[in-house]
C-alpha cells in the first residue's frame, strides 16, 4: 500500500522551507521556513555556506515531523528543489571545498562576454539551446580555474545546490536532469550529456567531477543512518531526484502540456510553456529539460518581477508604511487601495530594471511620462504596470503565445494580490488562473517523489490529484486599447527605438 505522506524541500536564495505532503487529504500536513544567510564577501559576488544551509535544512524537517505529528515511518519519500545555477563543490564527504555561489553573483560576467566573442557560445547554442550569464556553472568554473585552481583540485564533486543536498542526504552523488539542463551543462536538443558542451567552453577536464545524471523521478538514494539521527526521518527513507526551481513552479500551477502557458511573478519575471520540440532560438533565454519525458520548457525571464514593487515600497512608501502598522493594514493592501484611486488612461509608464535585465543590457529602471499633475497613485499604478509589462515583452518572444486559445497559470507574489490579478489579465490580453497553494516548489518537486514511488504513474495523473484552480480574472475588453499602446511605448524604450534611455 503507497504510503500517505512525502517530505518536500525548497531551498531558495533567501530561504530554507519543508513541508510535509498529506497524500490522502491532498494538503500539506506542516510546513517550516528558516531564513539563511546570503554572504557579500567581495564586490559581484554572492554566496553561502554550505554547511549553514544544510542546518537549515536539518532543523526544518525535524520541525515539520513534530509539528504535523507524522511518523517518520509513514514518510514515503522525499524530494528537493532550490535555487537553479551557481555553483556548489564539495570533497568526497560532502564537505564544501568553499563557499557555494549563487546565481545572482556577477563575479564571472567577463567569461561569458569571452565566450560570445570567442565563438564557444555559438558552437554550444544548437545544443544548450540556451542563453548564458556569468552567473551559470560553466562561467564559474573558467573563473576558477584562472583565480581559484587549488579549490578544483581539492573538489570531488561539482553540483548545483540540490543535488549536494541530496548527496548529503544519502551519501550517493548524482546530478539531475532538468537542474543540469538549466546550467548549460547539458545537451538539451538531444537528451544527454555531452563532453562537446564542455570541451568548447574548455572544461572538459573537469568532466568526471560532475556526477552521473539521473531523471527527477529517479530514487537517487536512501536517507542514512546518521542523517536520519539528525533529522528524526526514518533511516532508508528514498530521495528523488527532484526538479529545478522554475520547472517545479510549472508543474505545480497545472502545465503538463503546450495548451496553458505559466507566469512566476516574483522575484523574477518567469514565463514558460512546454513543447515536444526543442526551439533553438538565440533570441530565447532558455529551452530546458522538462520533467515531464520527452518535453521542453521553453523559458523567457529577467528580474524585472515584483522585487521592483518591494524596492518601491522600502525606498519610497516608509512613511506611509508605518501608516499602514498603526492601522492594521499591510503597505500592499494601501497600494491595492491606491490603484482605485489612478486611472490606466495616466501616462506614466515604469521600466523595471531596478535589477537591469537581459532584454535590454544595462539598462536602468526609470519613469517616462511624468506631468505635474500626476501623484503618488499614478506612480504605485506604474510599477505595477511595468511589471505586467515585463511579462507581456516575454511571453510575446514564446513561440506558441500567438495562440489565442493558449490559457495562462500565474503564481507568486503578484498573484496573491486580485487588482494585480486583473492588472496581468488587461495588460496581457488573456484570462488569469491561479491555483490553491502557495508552496509550489515544494509541491512541483514533491510530485517527484509521488511519480517515482509509483503513488501516481505520471506528472500529468498527479496534477490531475493535486492542481485545483482558485481564481480566474477575465481581461476587461475596454482597456485593450489603453494597454495596448501604453505596451507599444514601453516596448519602444527597451528595444532602444525611442530615443528615451
Amino acid at each position: 500500500m503507497p504510503k500517505r505522506y512525502f517530505l518536500g524541500l525548497d531551498n531558495g536564495g533567501t530561504m530554507t522551507k519543508a513541508a510535509i505532503l498529506d497524500l490522502e487529504k491532498k494538503a500539506i500536513a506542516a510546513i517550516a521556513a528558516r531564513k539563511t544567510e546570503m554572504l557579500l564577501p567581495a564586490p559581484e559576488w554572492t554566496e553561502k555556506n554550505f554547511e549553514d544551509i544544510w542546518q537549515a535544512n536539518v532543523g526544518m524537517i525535524r520541525k515539520v515531523l513534530a509539528d504535523s505529528g507524522v511518523s517518520a515511518g509513514d514518510i514515503g519519500g522525499a524530494a528537493i528543489t532550490g535555487h537553479g545555477n551557481g555553483l556548489y563543490l564539495s570533497d568526497a564527504d560532502c564537505r564544501q571545498t568553499r563557499n557555494g555561489i549563487v546565481s545572482t553573483d556577477t563575479r564571472a560576467n567577463p567569461y561569458a562576454d569571452r565566450c560570445r566573442r570567442d565563438g564557444s557560445f555559438a558552437k554550444n547554442h544548437p545544443l544548450t539551446l540556451s542563453s548564458i550569464w556569468g552567473g551559470q556553472p560553466p562561467m564559474l568554473l573558467l573563473w576558477l580555474k584562472d583565480h581559484e585552481p587549488g579549490t578544483l583540485a581539492r573538489t570531488r564533486h561539482i553540483f548545483l545546490l540540490k543535488d549536494m543536498l541530496r548527496f548529503r542526504m544519502t551519501g550517493e552523488a548524482f546530478s539531475e536532469k532538468t537542474e543540469l539542463s538549466g546550467g548549460h551543462l547539458f545537451n538539451n536538443r538531444d537528451d544527454l550529456f555531452d563532453d562537446r558542451v564542455l570541451a568548447n567552453y574548455g572544461i572538459l577536464d573537469l568532466k568526471d567531477k560532475i556526477p552521473p545524471v539521473r531523471n527527477s523521478h529517479d530514487c537517487c538514494g536512501r536517507i542514512t543512518r546518521e542523517v536520519a539521527e539528525a533529522t528524526g526521518l526514518a533511516p532508508g527513507t528514498p530521495v528523488y531526484g527532484g526538479i529545478f526551481d522554475t520547472n517545479a513552479c510549472c508543474i505545480a500551477s497545472g502545465v503538463v502540456d503546450s495548451s496553458m502557458a505559466s507566469i512566476i511573478g516574483g522575484t523574477w519575471s518567469i514565463n514558460q510553456f512546454l513543447s515536444r520540440e526543442p526551439v533553438s532560438d538565440p533570441g530565447l533565454f532558455m529551452d530546458l529539460r522538462s520533467c515531464i519525458p520527452d518535453r521542453h520548457l521553453i523559458l523567457e525571464c529577467s528580474p524585472t518581477g515584483a522585487s521592483n514593487l518591494e524596492w518601491f515600497v522600502n525606498s519610497i512608501l516608509t512613511d506611509a508604511g508605518e501608516l499602514c502598522g498603526k492601522r492594521g493594514e499591510s503597505i500592499f493592501q494601501y497600494c491595492d487601495r491606491m490603484l482605485a484611486a489612478s486611472s490606466p488612461e495616466a501616462g506614466v509608464i515604469f521600466v523595471p530594471y531596478l535589477f537591469s535585465s537581459h532584454s535590454m543590457g544595462q539598462g536602468a529602471a526609470c519613469f517616462l511620462g511624468l506631468k505635474s499633475f500626476h501623484n503618488l497613485a499614478n506612480l504605485i499604478r506604474a510599477v505595477y504596470e511595468g511589471v505586467c509589462f515585463s511579462h507581456r515583452y516575454h511571453l510575446e518572444n514564446l513561440r506558441n503565445f500567438g495562440d489565442r486559445s493558449v490559457r495562462v497559470r500565474i503564481a507568486g507574489g503578484a498573484a496573491k494580490s486580485r487588482a494585480w490579478l486583473q492588472m496581468f489579465a488587461d495588460v496581457i490580453g488573456r484570462p488569469m488562473e491561479t491555483t490553491h497553494g502557495e508552496e509550489l516548489g515544494i509541491l512541483g518537486t514533491t510530485m517527484s517523489a509521488l511519480v517515482g514511488s509509483g503513488a501516481f504513474a505520471g506528472y500529468e495523473e498527479a496534477v490531475g490529484a493535486l492542481v485545483r484552480v482558485k481564481d480566474r480574472a477575465d481581461p476587461n475588453p475596454a482597456l485593450r486599447d489603453v494597454y495596448d499602446e501604453k505596451f507599444a511605448r514601453y516596448k519602444a524604450v527597451v528595444e532602444g527605438k525611442s530615443g528615451l534611455i
